[in-house]
C-alpha cells in the first residue's frame, strides 16, 4: 500500500510540473507537445524535442584558408578572406563571448557553413539598407529600422562587407555524449523585417572523455551536424 502512495504521489508531482496540448507538425501531423511552468525545464524539452527532429549525421571540412582574428568596441571579430563573423564580448545570460573564440578560430565553423545551412543554395542572407516607409507625401527612416541602415552598420561594424553576428550562443548538454558537444546559436538578420535564425550544431572528438576540456575538445573535433530553425521549437 505505501508503495502505491508512492507512485501516485510521483503521477500527481509530474502531471503539475507541465500541461500537454496538440500543435499540428510542417508535415500536417497532429503532435503532443508540453508546456512546462520552469521555464529552463520548457527550454530543455523544446530544444531536445528540436534537435531530435532536425537531427541527420553529416561530414564537414574545416575551414583551410587563413581566419584573422580582432575587435572593434564591444565586438569579437574573425575575417574569414571576404566575410566576417562577430561575436559580441557579452553575451547574453552572462556568457563570456570570448569562450566560444575557438570555435571560429579553429575553422569548424566558418560563413560558408553557416550559409549553406541556412540557404540550400548558399547564398549570404545579408541585413537590408536604406529602409524607408511612407507617411503621407513624407518618406523616411522607420524608427524600427533606422539603426539598422548601411550607415548605421558601418559605424556600428566598422565594415561594410558581408557579415554574421552571432549571439546566445550556449552549448546543451543534456542532448550530449562522451565524444560529442551539442550547441545552439542565434544569427541575427534584418532581411524583409528582422528575423533570428537558430543554429543547433553538434561536434564530435573520437578522442575526448569527460575530462576533456573545451578547447582540447573543438581543436581535435570536427562539425557533424548543423541546422537552422527559424523558432525556438520546431515540430
Amino acid at each position: 500500500m505505501k508503495h502505491l502512495l508512492f507512485i501516485l504521489s510521483l503521477i500527481s508531482i509530474s502531471s503539475c510540473a507541465y500541461k500537454t496540448g496538440t500543435l499540428t507538425s510542417t508535415e500536417g501531423k497532429k503532435v503532443k507537445v508540453r508546456y512546462y511552468k520552469d521555464d529552463n525545464k520548457q527550454k530543455e524539452y523544446e530544444n531536445t524535442a528540436t534537435f531530435k527532429r532536425v537531427y541527420t549525421p553529416m561530414t564537414f571540412k574545416r575551414h583551410a584558408g587563413l581566419i584573422a582574428k580582432d575587435s572593434f568596441e564591444n565586438y569579437i571579430y574573425f575575417e574569414f578572406d571576404t566575410v566576417r563573423i562577430y561575436i559580441d564580448k557579452n553575451l547574453t545570460k552572462g556568457i563570456d563571448g570570448a569562450k566560444y573564440s575557438t570555435l571560429l578560430e579553429s575553422g569548424i565553423l566558418s560563413p560558408s557553413i553557416i550559409f549553406c545551412a541556412l540557404d540550400s543554395l548558399c547564398r549570404p542572407q545579408q541585413d537590408s539598407s536604406n529602409r524607408m516607409i511612407t507617411i503621407g507625401n513624407t518618406r523616411s527612416y522607420s524608427n524600427n529600422y533606422d539603426a539598422f541602415d548601411s550607415a548605421f552598420i558601418l559605424k556600428r561594424y566598422n565594415w561594410s562587407g558581408l557579415r554574421i553576428s552571432i549571439s546566445d550562443i550556449e552549448e546543451l548538454p543534456y542532448l550530449e555524449k562522451n565524444k560529442t558537444r551539442v550547441f545552439k546559436f542565434e544569427h541575427k538578420i534584418y532581411y524583409g523585417g528582422p528575423r533570428n535564425a537558430f543554429y543547433f550544431f553538434e561536434i564530435t572528438n573520437d578522442s575526448a572523455n569527460k575530462k576533456t576540456s573545451f578547447i582540447d575538445f573543438i581543436k581535435g573535433g570536427r562539425l557533424t551536424f548543423i541546422k537552422h530553425t527559424w523558432t525556438g521549437m520546431e515540430i
